[in-house]
């Protein structure tokens, strides 16, 4: 369930390119209190800083305990003599990043369902939606957006990218619909309303566009 890497960089770099959604706990060689929990893909645990020689991730004063689930290192701190605290904290970058995570699926879910409803039905509560898109602080500011506006769009696309006029790219292996995403033109960050008329569906270049080009 983990694996202990000691004194092998190069055995500990590519665990983490074989599992890059792992957890990695940073500890002291001695194996005293300090072991902090990490994602895989964090900066800290496995891109050394200009400043720092070769070596420094498992062949000095740390060791690196890697597992493809958080629940593999919890056994690794019991069997190492943790009573209750099994980790000495968590990565604040990484609980950043789980907690954007968790909000995705969570809406990706909301959509799902706003889906599945009759027409007739989400028109209803699109009826009676202002979209003023209530903000709250999750570390980062997002955004909670109508599930029923990015079903619409989404519908009202039908599989065709509302920009360059090409069919979605490939289906969704959750239900097989076409993949594409739903931009807001007036950016909710600048005060754009959460509505159809301020919706656009996207094909993911035309979206990577509208973003960065």
């Amino acid at each position: 369930m983990y694996k202990e890497i000691v004194g092998d960089d190069k055995k500990y770099l590519n665990w983490l390119a074989q599992n890059p959604d792992g957890y990695v706990v940073n500890c002291l060689t001695t194996k005293d209190d300090y072991r902090v929990l990490h994602r895989s893909d964090c900066r800290s645990i496995n891109t050394l800083i200009s400043s720092a020689s070769e070596g420094g991730f498992t062949e000095r004063k740390y060791i690196k305990v890697c597992s493809s689930t958080v629940e593999g290192l919890k056994k690794w701190s019991v069997d190492n003599g943790a009573k209750e605290q099994c980790f000495s904290s968590i990565c604040k970058h990484c609980m950043k990043k789980d907690q954007q995570q968790q909000e995705f699926e969570k809406f990706a879910q909301l959509v799902a369902e706003a889906s599945k409803v009759n027409a007739s039905t989400r028109k209803d509560k699109l009826n009676s939606y202002d979209g003023v898109a209530r903000s709250k602080v999750v570390e980062t500011i997002v955004y909670s957006r109508s599930p029923e506006v990015v079903a619409e769009t989404l519908e009202r696309a039908n599989g065709i990218c509302e920009e360059c006029g090409e069919d979605a790219p490939f289906n969704r292996k959750s239900d097989g619909s076409p993949y594409l995403e739903v931009h807001h033109v007036i950016p909710l960050s600048q005060s754009g309303l959460d509505l159809l008329s301020n919706t656009i569906a996207l094909c993911p270049n035309c979206h990577r566009q509208a973003h960065f080009g």
